[in-house]
């Protein structure tokens, strides 16, 4: 919980501050993530399961930018018989941005759903879950109207397992 009240401030820091970078000539963007993704059950149980994503966003002040993702498994893991992966999930997010000449450093919120399979070859598990999704990430620009950059984002956050998750990918503005 101190986490999400410390992001939360940093959020509305970041919301309240004056934009330093133009986005009107490219207030659209889509790019795509890979996505080292974590899963870590309230049982003990951790597996590595990584991801590809889409995203595609708009901008709709310097500072403010909305944004939608689709991703789908790029590998399972399998730990003590147990299998693990991430089918797919999509989310829609807004993004507080605090742009300071060729880099932007920002704040995302939303929602998330997935469907995540989890079980041996007997009895799998496969279920969706719907969550609060909150990170931080850093956007370095290369030229006009591309960018690379890196985010942490706590996917969800259920009473059964947390997934977070470390991205590098990079976006085209338009």
């Amino acid at each position: 919980m101190r986490r999400l009240s410390l992001f939360c401030i940093l959020f509305i820091m970041v919301f309240i501050s004056s934009p330093a970078m133009a986005v009107d000539e490219n207030a659209s963007y889509f790019g795509f993530d890979y996505m080292m993704t974590d899963f870590e059950g309230d049982s003990g149980a951790t597996a590595d399961l990584d991801a590809i994503a889409a995203r595609f966003g708009a901008y709709l002040s310097e500072s403010v930018a909305l944004e939608a993702r689709l991703g789908f498994s790029a590998s399972d893991d399998t730990v003590l018989g147990t299998n693990y992966k991430l089918d797919n999930f999509v989310g829609v997010y807004a993004r507080g941005v605090l742009p300071y000449k060729t880099v932007e450093l920002y704040g995302v919120v939303g929602l998330t759903r997935l469907d995540l399979s989890v079980g041996s070859g007997i009895n799998p598990a496969d279920g969706d879950e719907t969550d609060f999704s909150y990170g931080l990430g850093l956007d370095f620009k290369i030229g006009e109207r591309l960018a690379v950059g890196m985010e942490y984002m706590m996917l969800i956050d259920s009473s059964d397992y947390e997934l977070t998750t470390t991205n590098i990918g990079c976006k085209y503005y338009f």
